[in-house]
């Protein structure tokens, strides 16, 4: 046996949620992630810097951004701690209170978003 309660692949919006949810209902959670855990200072800014990950040669080229040509479109996709949070360059937009307005469930407000809003920025 593991060790762990649950085992969550990836720590990209979906999978980072899991394991928090998990984390707070007192299950022991293991997350893998296949890229590296970027510090600001190592984020790449220019054209010769580590930008590319190809899980062909990880060791050579283990940028934060995968991407997956197929016939009919390209996708994007992080490889890293924070997995697509690094593609969207850590940017979070706060949605205004109008959004919610209509085509929403009644539920889902920015009054019930906003302490989460709040919890993401920190």
């Amino acid at each position: 046996m593991s060790g762990y309660d649950a085992i969550v692949v990836g720590s990209g919006f979906g999978g980072s949620v899991m394991a928090l949810r998990l984390a707070e209902k007192g299950l022991k959670v293991l997350v893998l992630e296949r890229g590296k855990d970027w510090k600001p200072e190592e984020y790449p800014r220019r054209p010769g810097d580590d930008w590319i990950y190809d899980p062909e040669r990880p060791i050579a080229n283990h940028g934060w951004l995968e991407l997956c040509l197929f016939d009919d479109m390209m996708v994007a996709q992080g490889a890293g701690v924070g997995g697509g949070s690094l593609v969207y360059a850590n940017i979070s937009v706060e949605a205004p209170p109008e959004i919610f307005q209509q085509g929403w469930p009644a539920e889902i407000t920015f009054h019930e978003l906003e302490p989460f809003y709040r919890r993401v920025g920190e």
